[in-house]
């Protein structure tokens, strides 16, 4: 497929992991049309209507939709599964493709550019396109994402990227976890003694509430260390799942699940008491 056709594929991407209900329609690394709304935490209710606004506003139905892009969390364990479920319902009507992206990976590469945009002061006009990841190239940085999954704990993984020109090298290194804060800041600092230092480190999303433990990092890593609160984006779950679908990878829209990474508070304390 060349670059002019997958610059032509429109998706619509859509998570509710998060206290944010946010709707995007993509086209490449161009955004079309995004709404992100938390004026009331009703992911239920205004889904689906927020939809048809978005697909509305750029008189599109979901028929002219070229794939269905939805974050499976982990985060709100009923939020995240409104978004599945919407997103397996569409995909499932119009016969398009779906492909379940993680949240936490959306967050991260939103905090993470708009991080390198504010330090560069050089706002971007659309999202910078995923390329390969590059072997021994010396610039990398370190992105952490964060949800706070309260009690000290935060949802969290390990990302790595690096600018490569116009084009992003981006690879997972810890996978989607719920972790303790405290725990987490000690591994990611002994990972620096095994691993080396990166050039960068960006702890992104839901900071605030874990704010004195991130700092800890700065205090202990000889790299610069950028925190930055950011809210979730659907465009950039646009971004990481549109390279899957135009590489021709797609889910099963009746076997894709949500990723809890835990149970529900509620089930949790129904199997204590058992």
């Amino acid at each position: 497929m060349t670059e002019q056709q997958m610059s032509q594929k429109r998706y619509l991407a859509i998570d509710t992991s998060t206290h944010m209900l946010t709707v995007a329609v993509v086209e490449g690394t161009k955004v079309l049309k995004e709404i992100c709304s938390s004026a009331e935490r009703n992911h239920s209710l205004y889904l689906t209507p927020t939809i048809k606004e978005a697909l509305d506003a750029l008189a599109l139905q979901v028929q002219d939709i070229d794939g269905i892009i939805v974050g499976r969390g982990p985060g709100s364990y009923t939020g995240v599964r409104i978004g599945v479920t919407v997103g397996k319902t569409l995909a499932w009507v119009s016969k398009k493709p779906i492909v379940g992206v993680s949240s936490l990976e959306g967050l991260a590469l939103a905090g993470w550019q708009q991080g390198t945009e504010m330090l560069q002061d050089s706002p971007r006009e659309v999202m910078l396109p995923l390329g390969e990841w590059v072997e021994g190239q010396a610039d990398v940085h370190w992105v952490i994402p964060m949800m706070d999954a309260r009690r000290g704990q935060v949802y969290t993984s390990l990302w790595q990227g690096q600018l490569n020109g116009e084009k992003i090298g981006w690879q997972g290194v810890q996978e989607d976890r719920v972790r303790l804060m405290k725990d987490w800041v000690d591994q990611l600092i002994e990972r620096t003694v095994t691993e080396g230092i990166p050039s960068h480190i960006w702890v992104v999303g839901d900071v605030e509430l874990h704010r004195t433990e991130a700092e800890r990092l700065q205090s202990s890593i000889g790299c610069p260390v950028s925190i930055v609160p950011n809210t979730m984006e659907a465009r950039w779950l646009g971004l990481t799942g549109g390279k899957r679908l135009l590489q021709g990878e797609s889910d099963d829209a009746h076997r894709l699940e949500p990723n809890y990474t835990q149970l529900a508070e509620a089930e949790a304390n129904l199997l204590k008491k058992q």
